[in-house]
Parts: C-alpha cells; sequence; structure tokens
C-alpha cells in the first residue's frame, strides 16, 4: 500500500530515487515495493510469465498464445467469421485481423468469401492447424504448472475463480476493445 506523507516529507524524499510521487502537490509517495500490491502490476507480471511458460513449451510449435487461442476459437465454430472470433477471444477487429492473416499465412487457416454476403470472410481450421492444435493442447497442462505449479489444488481454482470473476464484472468487457 502507499505510503501516505505530509507535504513536509514529500519534499524530502523528491530527491530519493526509491520513491514516486503521484504529483508535486500528492500527499502520497510510492516505493517500489509497493507495486507487488498492485494488481494491475501483478496481473502485468502474470502474464509475462504466462506468455514465457506458453514460449517454452510451444516454442517449436511456430505459434504465439495469442494465435493458439484464436486458431483454438476457430475450432470451436468452424466457418465463423473475424467480427465473432473477436468478439469471443477479446481482440478488438485490427489485432484479430492481422493475427488471421499471419495463421493463414502459416497454412492453419483458410478464409473464404461467405455465400450470402461476399464481403464476410468465413474461417475455418485447415488439417496442418488441427495438428498444430492438439499439439499445443497436449502442452496445455505442462504450460499451466509452469506457471502456477507453487499453488495447491484448492489455490489453483480460486485463482481460476477470482480471474474468471474479474474478467466477467459488468463493465471489464469495454475496457479491452
Amino acid at each position: 500500500m502507499p505510503n501516505p506523507i505530509n507535504s513536509t516529507k514529500a519534499a524530502a524524499f523528491r530527491g530519493y530515487s526509491g520513491v514516486v510521487l503521484l504529483s508535486s502537490k500528492s500527499t502520497t509517495a510510492y516505493v517500489f515495493d509497493d507495486m507487488f500490491s498492485e494488481p494491475g502490476f501483478l496481473l502485468r507480471r502474470a502474464h509475462q510469465l504466462s506468455t514465457a511458460a506458453f514460449v517454452m513449451e510451444a516454442g517449436s510449435v511456430d505459434i504465439t498464445p495469442v494465435q493458439f487461442i484464436t486458431l483454438f476459437a476457430i475450432s470451436t465454430r468452424p466457418d465463423t467469421d473475424a467480427a465473432s472470433v473477436s468478439e469471443l477471444v477479446a481482440f478488438d477487429r485490427t489485432t484479430i485481423g492481422q493475427v488471421l492473416f499471419r495463421l493463414e499465412n502459416k497454412g492453419l487457416i483458410m478464409r473464404r468469401s461467405g455465400e450470402e454476403d461476399r464481403r464476410k470472410k468465413i474461417l475455418r481450421v485447415t488439417d496442418e492447424g488441427h495438428v498444430i492444435l492438439d499439439r499445443v493442447l497436449s502442452m496445455l497442462p505442462k504450460i499451466a504448472d509452469n506457471i502456477i505449479g507453487v499453488l495447491s489444488d484448492e489455490e489453483r481454482q480460486t485463482l481460476i475463480g477470482l480471474l474468471q470473476k474479474v474478467i466477467q464484472a459488468p463493465g471489464n468487457a469495454r475496457l479491452v476493445r
């Protein structure tokens, strides 16, 4: 938690590299260790760990976590379109467009024009895409263990439940689009 300080202390702390003031008129100072109590910082670090664990296990497959979840989403909804995939995986349409371009270039998905609306691109996982999916899906338990292996089964379920609660909270979906 931040350390409340008075203005006299704030002036004294300004020259100390271990403290950052929110503004010149702030009465709250932060030391770096305070960040280990901030959810945004902790979630960013957890994301770094998650990405590193994925790359460590699945790096030989030549697929990123974003490409994997997109490929997985398409596999669960054959003949879907980019807008639906974007909504499903919570990426903006520009990002998902770039991901789909890469997946198509790797031969993992194919896009074709819709029958009713020729402008709409229909997505489907290729045979090679299914091979990659099967390989990565078989790695997920090891990836999860690398990320949260220090937790007991009960702690894992608690963490997953809390993360789901945060992600599904009303209003949070609008923050990522």
